[in-house]
């Protein structure tokens, strides 16, 4: 039941997570730094619901946010390279790439559809905290 829910919601917020992604970039106007700021601060809500997802499939404890992309990138044998990046520059472990800041959020923008596609097409009538029909 909490997984079908869960799938209900992921329909209904593809289009609304898009729409609000590209709403907030608009209201950027261009700035960098603006757009920078956005992705990091955005990159948290993706990586929570990953988190949520992974505890849905029993996993239990707390995990760093780059524990929780590693496993949620070997769960489903997808990379997000883009939002691994963010999450070093979040850290302070790397330097925002010399590539235009238009572009890196192209990019980021992509995965996040990936991530809820990804969630989006679990098959229905699983139970995702044992992976077997319920």
């Amino acid at each position: 039941m909490k997984h079908a829910l869960g799938q209900g919601l992921c329909r209904l917020c593809q289009d609304d997570t898009n729409s609000w992604l590209r709403a907030l970039y608009l209201e950027c106007g261009g700035d960098p730094q603006r757009l920078r700021a956005l992705m990091l601060d955005s990159l948290k809500t993706f990586l929570l619901l990953m988190r949520h997802f992974i505890r849905l499939r029993g996993q239990e404890g707390l995990l760093t946010y780059a524990e929780v992309l590693e496993q949620f990138e070997q769960h489903f044998q997808h990379a997000f390279p883009r939002m691994r990046r963010l999450l070093a520059i979040r850290a302070s472990q790397q330097e925002w790439p010399a590539e235009a800041t238009a572009d890196c959020f192209r990019d980021y923008l992509a995965e996040v559809q990936q991530l809820v596609s990804l969630i989006d097409h679990l098959p229905l009538g699983t139970s995702p905290a044992h992976d077997r029909p319920v």
